[in-house]
């Protein structure tokens, strides 16, 4: 068994390059964090949520964004929706990486309406582009 795992790795390593990268990984950043920046990206809408999002569920993978009432309705309207991660650490603002949202549903606490979006895509600048 081992014999037959040891291609499946080295193709790996060949695509990927050297890193064992999994699908997710959990980084502790101190609060209020400012080496990233995560905006809500669509056609006429564009929105810090850094400090205004949250992962919701990870099978499936779901965002959770707060909006005041006002910023609901023009968000749900929009198709295309995207969370850009922006670095900060250098000042040159670039891009990290994208996930394409898909709306999934919404709840209204209070004042602010909390609206789930599923993943429909994503994009990772980080890697190699082989």
């Amino acid at each position: 068994m081992l014999i037959l795992h040891q291609p499946q790795t080295a193709l790996k390593k060949l695509i990927l390059g050297p890193w064992d990268l999994h699908h997710q990984c959990t980084l502790g950043l101190e609060d209020p964090q400012s080496d990233v920046t995560v905006l809500l990206d669509g056609p006429g809408l564009r929105r810090d949520v850094t400090h205004n999002h949250s992962m919701a569920c990870g099978a499936p993978f779901t965002i959770c964004i707060g909006f005041s009432q006002e910023e609901y309705v023009t968000a749900i309207g929009i198709a295309g929706l995207a969370l850009q991660f922006h670095e900060n650490s250098s000042g040159k603002q670039q891009l990290l990486g994208e996930i394409a949202l898909r709306f999934d549903s919404s709840l209204k606490i209070g004042s602010q309406t909390l609206c789930f979006f599923q993943a429909a895509a994503y994009q990772n600048y980080c890697l190699p582009r082989r």
